[in-house]
């Protein structure tokens, strides 16, 4: 994670400038064995809220990515990682619940604000937990109705999937087949050049 940091601060300090890249696949992204690639195009971001790096991204870049893919109608997609923090497990369950609701922003950023900005280190017990989730609109009895959920376990199920694969947040696949280096990448620029790459590579 502080590779992916450091990596990202460096694209910060890059000028936006239009780049000639050549795209090599063990350089710049990587392939995903055992996962079948997606019919239609989509990015996905694998990210913790744990995470320095996906705070930043999550409050910079990403929305200017999200805006050039829905200009493409292309859909953006995010997945959680438990792989970090003592919660772990109950923040990926919280997500995948309120994932294509109301809720799932209000409830991601609150998670998002506690560690990031209150910057209160994990959460000591569960009563800690839960009064951040009430206070983003998901109560307690709605998250134990809710991991019960055949659609929200077999979420969980490809979250979990994704996340053994690989092992490292922010993390962005593209096509559900391959996954970008971000330590490889200079600038902005060349970020969404290999997105687009990605996106239309057979």
């Amino acid at each position: 994670m502080r590779k992916v940091l450091s990596a990202f601060f460096l694209m910060l300090a890059m000028p936006l400038s239009v780049m000639a890249a050549t795209f090599s696949e063990g350089t710049h992204y990587n392939v995903l064995s055992g996962l079948q690639k997606s019919e239609k195009p989509e990015v996905r971001e694998l990210f913790s809220v744990y995470c320095p790096a996906c705070y930043q991204w999550n409050m910079g870049v990403l929305g200017d990515l999200k805006k050039r893919l829905e200009s493409k109608k292309i859909p953006f997609r995010e997945s959680h990682a438990a792989f970090m923090g003592k919660y772990g497990n109950e923040v990926t369950q919280a997500l995948a619940i309120t994932k294509g609701t109301e809720k799932y922003v209000p409830v991601k950023m609150a998670l998002f604000k506690a560690l990031m900005e209150d910057r209160i280190g994990d959460w000591k017990n569960d009563a800690d937990f839960f009064k951040v989730l009430a206070g983003a609109g998901l109560s307690k009895q709605e998250w134990a109705l809710g991991i019960n959920d055949p659609k929200v376990r077999e979420r969980m199920q490809r979250w979990t999937e994704l996340q053994n694969k690989i092992r490292s947040a922010p993390g962005f696949v593209i096509n559900n087949k391959y996954t970008i280096n971000l330590g490889s990448i200079r600038s902005f620029d060349e970020f969404y050049s290999l997105i687009d790459y990605l996106l239309e590579k057979s």
